[in-house]
């Protein structure tokens, strides 16, 4: 199997800065979107250093990239950052982010993702879409061990888990098989905040192409409002 991927992402109309970060290393099948929060400078910092670390610890293992080495790594990274916020490094003792992290293995045709916060990751396979992560929130967090998470999932602002806000941080993960045709998304919620389900499903199955369609997941968003930065990063496979 082959895997073609874009990603796109803006500032948007309200927010003074672009806190999301975005990491595709197609050398180790990894993808990587992050939010960040904690102030304007706090909040890009903190995401970069999850999309910087992440793929250096997972670097750093033997092996297969599986929900094992991303937890591990993600855990790393949130000691990381929260290290950095304690100790005043940055200037703040409180920022963090959001992360959700894809792992492909086209090879064997095999995925497997983590995630941390209300970042999402989507999977549209002949023509249906699924939402394969529960945001970590009041509304996400009863289907964080259900085999299936509501695509009407709400969107809020309250976050009941990020990177480097705790010392200790539960990671949530899963895996499925890949096969042909499949296109994923991962997103920060500027995308899927703005654009419902429906619309985001006709963007995945249209098989545009992962480039022309990223580009026009972020123009919705902006067009529906833009009231938070969007990042969209989009893989087919063939």
């Amino acid at each position: 199997m082959n895997v073609d991927f874009a990603s796109e992402t803006n500032t948007g109309h309200v927010r003074a800065s672009n806190q999301d970060s975005v990491g595709c290393f197609p050398e180790m099948g990894l993808f990587l979107v992050a939010d960040g929060m904690g102030g304007h400078v706090h909040g890009e910092k903190a995401s970069q250093m999850a999309i910087e670390e992440i793929p250096r610890r997972c670097r750093s293992r033997k092996g297969r990239l599986d929900t094992v080495a991303l937890t591990a790594a993600i855990e790393e990274t949130n000691t990381t950052i929260h290290d950095a916020g304690a100790s005043g490094s940055v200037g703040r003792k409180s920022m963090g982010t959001t992360i959700v992290a894809l792992s492909l293995d086209p090879d064997v045709g095999e995925a497997c993702w983590a995630h941390v916060g209300d970042s999402r990751l989507y999977r549209c396979r002949e023509g249906a879409l699924e939402l394969l992560t529960a945001d970590h929130t009041r509304y996400g967090f009863p289907y964080r061990d259900e085999p299936r998470t509501p695509l009407e999932l709400p969107h809020t602002n309250q976050l009941m888990a990020a990177l480097g806000i705790s010392p200790a941080v539960r990671v949530s993960v899963g895996a499925s098989g890949v096969i042909a045709g499949d296109t994923f998304l991962l997103c920060s919620d500027g995308v899927s905040g703005m654009l419902p389900p429906e619309a985001i499903r006709t963007f995945l199955a249209n098989h545009e192409g992962s480039g022309p369609t990223a580009a026009r997941l972020i123009a919705s968003s902006l067009q529906a409002g833009g009231r938070d930065n969007a990042t969209a990063i989009v893989i087919d496979i063939a």
